[in-house]
C-alpha cells in the first residue's frame, strides 16, 4: 500500500471511520507481523506483538503527528514491544541459569544420588513457580535476588514506591512458599 493511501486511511481512522480502521489493520498487520517475527524468531510471540502494536497505534492515533510516516511510527511501536519481550526473555534465561548454577553448586556438596535428584527437582519446582508469577511480582524477585539490587533502586526501575516493592516481594514470597508447599504435598 502506498504512503498516500496509508495516510488517507490514518486520517479517516482518526475521524472515526470503522471501515478505514479495519482496512488499516488489514494492510498493516502482515508487515508488522514480519517485523516482529524477524526480531523475535517466534511465530506466536510475533503474532501477539503485531496485534498489540496495532492496538497501541490505533489507541494513540489521535496523538499521531505525522512527523514520520505512519509505517515508521508503527514500526517504532513494534520494535519497542519486541525489545520489551526480549528483555523479559533474557531475564528469565538469567534467572534460570542462576538457579541452575546455584543448585549445581549445592549438588557438588551432596554426593548421594538421591540428594542430587531431590535438588534437581527442587530447582525445577522453584523455577516453575517463579515463572508462573504475574510480572509485577516476578520482576521484583528477579531484580532483588538475581540482580541483587537494593529496594530503592527496584522502586525507581518499576516506578513504584519502596513500600510497594516490599509488598510485592512479600506477596511473591508467600505465593512461592505456598506453591512449593503444595508441590511437596503432591510428591
Amino acid at each position: 500500500m502506498s504512503d498516500t493511501n496509508l495516510a488517507e486511511l490514518v486520517r479517516q481512522s482518526r475521524d472515526g471511520n470503522s471501515q478505514a480502521v479495519e482496512a488499516l489493520v488489514q494492510s498493516c498487520l502482515p508487515m508488522t507481523f514480519r517485523l516482529a517475527l524477524s526480531i523475535l524468531d517466534d511465530q506466536d510471540e510475533a503474532d501477539d506483538v503485531a496485534q498489540d502494536a496495532l492496538i497501541r497505534a490505533l489507541r494513540a492515533i489521535p496523538t499521531y503527528r505525522a512527523e514520520a510516516s505512519f509505517q515508521t511510527w508503527l514500526y517504532r511501536i513494534t520494535v519497542n514491544i519486541c525489545l520489551g519481550k526480549l528483555r523479559k526473555r533474557r531475564a528469565r534465561e538469567r534467572l534460570s541459569n542462576l538457579l541452575t548454577d546455584l543448585f549445581r553448586q549445592e549438588r557438588k556438596d551432596n554426593t548421594r544420588p538421591e540428594g542430587q535428584i531431590i535438588q534437581n527437582q527442587a530447582a525445577y519446582n522453584l523455577f516453575k513457580v517463579i515463572n508462573s508469577l504475574n510480572t509485577k511480582y516476578r520482576l521484583p524477585i528477579i531484580l532483588r535476588y538475581y540482580q541483587e539490587l537494593p529496594i530503592a533502586q527496584i522502586a525507581q526501575i518499576m516506578d513504584v514506591s519502596e513500600r510497594t516493592v516490599h509488598n510485592r516481594l512479600k506477596i511473591a514470597h508467600d505465593f512461592i512458599r505456598n506453591a512449593l508447599g503444595e508441590i511437596d504435598a503432591i510428591d
